[in-house]
Order: structure tokens, then C-alpha cells, then sequence
């Protein structure tokens, strides 16, 4: 194994966990950076699950070559908190004092970060990070904090005695607080505590510094008594220290330095007071997991399409994602199986803008015998425009109309995302929760429609569909159900419509166009292959059967880097024309 991931040396929790990256070393802007890499060459995202791992297929792959170490993505579903201590080993070996005061406080899993100059702390706590997550250090070093969101290079290289990762939430929080939560210097002011009936006698006596006659047995319980009454009433750090500065209880002590980050003996006392004010908030509604009885799915497209669910669906422009649309809203409308799949028949309201009405209509009846069924209501192009709809008017309308599904095209008619800042996740998201709180409350279903992200006009699996939305991953992660139509892997001539969602939902299925309309097809072609898979392919099969090629052979066999055929040969594995096997430890492959 190579030195720079010693694999043996990573807790065994973290190694069970698919949560697992590749990464490499690489120049942007003339400044070396680490990018995180997915199975079979593409870039991972810490927003995208489909890009992780399990640890042993990406320690697989490193051993291959071509990457410079292995990554573990942190999410907010995972207990861990990474401390990055960065800069703190000096050119001698030695470490920095401050760095060597959190390790002790901590005393968690602690590793050497690839660079040798940093070390990483990994242990267990729930920290909100609200206050930031970055600080100066002395001697010129830097610390990083993180919980979430993010991925941490992960090497095994081991310090001292640290090699397990342990709970620590209270020193996290003390740590934190030492670090983040430091009061900004605030002008003297002579307003003291509100007067108030209720307050009690002893508030008075430690206002004018009478601690004892208030009945403590020292100054300091004193001191924090006084600093929880004034959190309670302004839970501003600031504010707090200018009023304490006005009392009796002010000392020399308060502006002491009582902590190796430089935080005054007053800083930490106002911190330690205003975290006892957030531990009484009132907590959330909670309810016992076995009380909850699951509803079974109501479906309006069987397995497809629920009731009072979020669909996204995504295609690329001109390729037939309007004729695919018109068709399902035809066979719902009209209780007509969709692709081969029973409907519930209901009301549809279409506010479909890219499109005129007649249009629309014409292609409605390509579906349907029998003329346009009633159930489908379009929007009045000439009395309306999509800057004059929101959610609200959506929704009423449709109850009016008793319509069970919308369908709005494009989304952003609607959703009025500022396209400036539309691949912000939290936008995007904070954009579509009323949306989802409309259909919890009205059962309503609704498919918002938007384009695929260039590059994705094909829809080879699941990955694609979960990239497929343009702008943001939010578009994947709130919806119940996520669908994209794009060209087949297999044919270019034909149309695949592949979703996944909640509770098991789903489809594939391939459409060929009849001339008039698209309709289910059962063909089946030869994969498309790039140019590299081919050449490895084709170099295979003209070795003698059962040869075992390694990526360094191929590689030199076929004068191509070590990227394109190792990306080449996890696309011939995904069509089952390859396997690989280990032999002598090292990863051989050969044809299936």
C-alpha cells in the first residue's frame, strides 16, 4: 500500500461508511488544490451521493494510480467533526503549542494531513458552526473546522496515541466558543439592567457589587449569576460586556487572557452565559417512532407518479419532452394506461408557457380518440403571464377546477429564481419548500418542468437522472420524484424516460417516435461505446482468451494516460463486458 494512505490505520467506522471519494492534486489559478474524483474518472460533489464510495472500491482504484489519495465526505447525517489544524508542524518536526493544546483537549482520532506541514483532528459532536469556521492561529498557523457538506482528505498517518475516534461534545462546544464566539469591544455606556418588579432583590445587590450580601460563596458564581440575568435579557455579547463594565462586579480580573486562544476571563464567562440561555430554549415536537403509522402510496401513475408528490422532470430543448408531457397528461385525463402502467384518472391544470394552446391541443388529440377530453385546463396566454402567477393563484385555481395534477412549464414561470443565484442549493431549495408545502396541504401532485444541464442530453443510469437538473442539486434533493428524457445510451433514435423517488418510485422505459407521436418500444441495439472503450475492447479480445491486463499494460499497449483507460475500462465493467480481479495485490482485468 502506498505511504500516503496507510489504509490499516483509518477507524474502522470511518472504512464502513459510503461515503468515499478519490482525490488528485491539481493546478487552478496557480495555486495546487485537491479535487475529489468519483468511480470511473468524473468529478465528485459532497451534494451528490451517487459520486461516493465504499472505502474498498476507491482504495481499489488508488492502488490502480492515477490519484493522489482517498477523501470521506462529511454530511449532517454522520456524527463526526473534522479539525483541520493547519501549518503546525514545523520544518524541525515539531508541533505548535496551540496546536498540541487542542489535540489534548480533544484527545480523538488524530492523523498527519498529506501535505506534512498539518494534522487532523476526527471525533464525534454536533456543532452548529454559526459563529464560523475558520481562525488565525499563532506562529503563522490556521485551524478549519467542519461537520458538514464538506470532504476531508483522509491518510491513516497516525499521531502519538490517538486512534480512536471519540465522543466529544462538550470540549467541541468549549473549543468552538474559545475560538468563534469572542465579543467585539463596545463602547461604555451607563444604562444599566431595565428596571422591572420582577426583579429579584440579589439582581440589585450584585449590580452594586454586594456579591456576598447576595449570598455566594464567591465572586466568580457572582459574576456568572449577573451575566446569565443580562443574557437572558439581550444575548448580545457586546451589550452584555458594556453593561457588566457599568456594575459594581467589574475587576482587572474580567480583562484577563484566561485561555491558549486569547479569550479574557470576561469573553468566556459571557460565552459560557449565553450557552446556558440556548440550552432552556424551548425544543421541537417530537414524536415516538413506533406511534407513526406509515400510509400506503396512492398512486396516480402506478409505481410512477404518486398522489400529492413533487415530480421534476428534466429534458433537453427540442427533443421531444412537450410531445412526452402532452401524452401523460392525455392518459390521465382520460384514465389511459401510460406506458403500460394503470392511471387514476383526474383534472390536470397545464400551465405549459413555452407553447401555444392550439398547439398543445393538436397534440393532445394525436392521444386520444374521441375529441379533447374536459379535464384539461390550459392557461389564457392573452389575459395572463407567468410573472403575474404565484404558487397561491396556482393551487386555487386548481382546486377550483378539482384538477389532481399540475403541470408547470418551465418552473422558473412560478418559482421567480433570480438566475443570478440559481446554483445556490439553499436558494434554490428555500425556493421550492412553499411549493411542497401547498401539495402536503391540498394533496395536489405537481410536475415542474426544467431543462437538463448541458452535457446530459443522454441517460445512461440513475447518475444521470440525479445530475440531470440544470442550476442546482437542490432540484434533486427536494422533489419526491426526479425524471429525465434524453436520448438512449443504445440508440440515438430512440427516447429513454428514467425517474427515480421516494417509496420505491420509478421507471425506465424507451419510446421510438411512430411519426406522429412517441411510443413504447421494446428494441434493443448495441451500447454505445467512447473511442477508448473500443480500442481497449478490441485490444483485449485480440489477446489470447483469459489474459490478465493490468491499467500500466493497456496503458502502454494503447499509448493513451493512465485516466482515459481506467475511465475507459469502468465503462466496459458497467456494460458487463469486463471484470476485474486481484491478483498478488493488484487490481488485473480481463474480458467477461
Amino acid at each position: 500500500m502506498d505511504e500516503n494512505v496507510r489504509h490499516r490505520n483509518i477507524p474502522a467506522e470511518l472504512k464502513n461508511l459510503s461515503q468515499w471519494v478519490l482525490w488528485r492534486a491539481e493546478t487552478r489559478d496557480g495555486k495546487q488544490t485537491k479535487v475529489p474524483y468519483a468511480q470511473g474518472g468524473r468529478k465528485a460533489s459532497v451534494a451528490d451521493p451517487s459520486t461516493w464510495a465504499t472505502f474498498n472500491s476507491v482504495i481499489q482504484t488508488y492502488t490502480g494510480g492515477g490519484f493522489s489519495g482517498v477523501g470521506f465526505v462529511l454530511t449532517s447525517g454522520d456524527p463526526y467533526v473534522a479539525w483541520d489544524l493547519d501549518y503546525c508542524i514545523k520544518e524541525d518536526g515539531s508541533i505548535a503549542q496551540w496546536a498540541l493544546d487542542v489535540i489534548n483537549k480533544l484527545q480523538s482520532y488524530t492523523e498527519i494531513t498529506p501535505s506534512g506541514r498539518g494534522m487532523r483532528v476526527i471525533c464525534k459532536a454536533k456543532l452548529a458552526l454559526d459563529k464560523g469556521n475558520r481562525a488565525t492561529m499563532p506562529e503563522g498557523g490556521r485551524l478549519e473546522v467542519y461537520s458538514s457538506k464538506r470532504y476531508i482528505t483522509v491518510t491513516g498517518n497516525i499521531h502519538s496515541r490517538y486512534t480512536t475516534i471519540e465522543h466529544r461534545q462538550s470540549e467541541c462546544e468549549e473549543l468552538y466558543c474559545e475560538l468563534f464566539d469572542k465579543a467585539q469591544p463596545a463602547a461604555p455606556t451607563h444604562a444599566l439592567v431595565p428596571s422591572s418588579p420582577d426583579s429579584p432583590d440579589k439582581i440589585h445587590l450584585l449590580i452594586e457589587g454586594r456579591w456576598e450580601e447576595a449570598g455566594y460563596k464567591n465572586q466568580s458564581d457572582a459574576d456568572m449569576a449577573l451575566c446569565s440575568y443580562l443574557a437572558r435579557a439581550f444575548r448580545d455579547p457586546a451589550k452584555i460586556d458594556a453593561m457588566f463594565r457599568n456594575t459594581g462586579m467589574y475587576r482587572p480580573k474580567w480583562d484577563e487572557r484566561h485561555s491558549a486562544s486569547g479569550l479574557t476571563y470576561g469573553e468566556m464567562t459571557i460565552a459560557k452565559a449565553l450557552r446556558g440561555q440556548i440550552a432552556k430554549t424551548p425544543g421541537i415536537s417530537v414524536v415516538k417512532a413506533c406511534e407513526v403509522q406509515p400510509k400506503p402510496a396512492e398512486w396516480l401513475i402506478d409505481g410512477f407518479l404518486a398522489k400529492g408528490a413533487l415530480a421534476v422532470f428534466c429534458g433537453r430543448p427540442k427533443m421531444g419532452k412537450t410531445t412526452i408531457l402532452v401524452h401523460l397528461i392525455a392518459c390521465l385525463a382520460t384514465g389511459a394506461e401510460f406506458a403500460g402502467r394503470a392511471t387514476q384518472k383526474t383534472n390536470v391544470l397545464a400551465l405549459m408557457f413555452e407553447d401555444y394552446p392550439d398547439d398543445i391541443v393538436s397534440e393532445i388529440a394525436l392521444h386520444v380518440s374521441g375529441g379533447v377530453p374536459d379535464g384539461i385546463f390550459l392557461p389564457k396566454i392573452d389575459s395572463i403571464t407567468p410573472d403575474q402567477l404565484d404558487w397561491s393563484a396556482v393551487f386555487s385555481t386548481a382546486a377550483e377546477n378539482n384538477c389532481g395534477l399540475v403541470v408547470v412549464d418551465p418552473l422558473v414561470s412560478v418559482s421567480k429564481l433570480d438566475a443570478r443565484n440559481a446554483t445556490e442549493y439553499e436558494k434554490v431549495y428555500s425556493r421550492l419548500t412553499p411549493v411542497i408545502s401547498h401539495i402536503r396541504s391540498t394533496g395536489i401532485t405537481v410536475i415542474a418542468v426544467t431543462h437538463t444541464a448541458k452535457g446530459k442530453a443522454i441517460i445512461s443510469d440513475i447518475g444521470d437522472v440525479i445530475d440531470a437538473p440544470i442550476d442546482s442539486t437542490a432540484y434533486s434533493a427536494s422533489p419526491d420524484l426526479i425524471a429525465a428524457w434524453g436520448l438512449s445510451p443504445h440508440n440515438k433514435e430512440l427516447r429513454r424516460l428514467l425517474a427515480t423517488g421516494r417509496r420505491k418510485a420509478g421507471i425506465d422505459v424507451t419510446w421510438e417516435w411512430d411519426g406522429a407521436k412517441y411510443v413504447v418500444t421494446t428494441k434493443e441495439t448495441p451500447p454505445i461505446m467512447s473511442v477508448t472503450a473500443k480500442r481497449v475492447l478490441e485490444y483485449m479480445r485480440s489477446c489470447p482468451p483469459d489474459t490478465l491486463h493490468t491499467l500500466k499494460s493497456l496503458r502502454r499497449a494503447l499509448k493513451r494516460n493512465a485516466d482515459s483507460v481506467q475511465a475507459a475500462l469502468y465503462e466496459l465493467l458497467n456494460l458487463n463486458l469486463v471484470e476485474h480481479v486481484h491478483v498478488n495485490g493488484k487490481i488485473c482485468w480481463r474480458l467477461v
